[in-house]
């Protein structure tokens, strides 16, 4: 199921990723802009480690992604500058094409398949 989403994701402005809280164990939902690219999801985190979401990640990769109408299990990693350097660059560089802002780590969502 490689992003036959890109259709669909690419006139959608936002997503909704959730997350589990790492403290309570509750879902955490935000409202995001993404990017896509080679069929994964990209966010960025304007605060970067310090977002809480971030946070959520890193205690547990498992995070759900509705798009659209569409809601999908995926796994979610924050970008390491180094070693992402071009999945870092290439996500900055689509988000300032698309909404005018790239600034931020890009955290890499990939949809679990089905």
């Amino acid at each position: 199921m490689a992003l036959r989403r890109r259709k669909e994701s690419s006139a959608i402005q936002y997503l909704y990723l959730t997350t589990v809280g790492r403290n309570s164990g509750l879902p955490r939902e935000i409202e995001i802009w993404f990017v896509e690219s080679n069929g994964k999801l990209y966010v960025l985190a304007e605060h970067f480690h310090k977002a809480q979401w971030v946070k959520n990640i890193q205690h547990n990769p498992r995070v759900r992604v509705r798009l659209g109408d569409k809601t999908h299990q995926a796994t979610a990693r924050a970008l390491d500058e180094e070693q992402d350097r071009a999945s870092w660059e290439t996500a900055q560089r689509l988000a300032r094409e698309k909404y005018g802002w790239g600034e931020g780590l890009p955290v890499e969502i990939v949809i679990s398949e089905t």
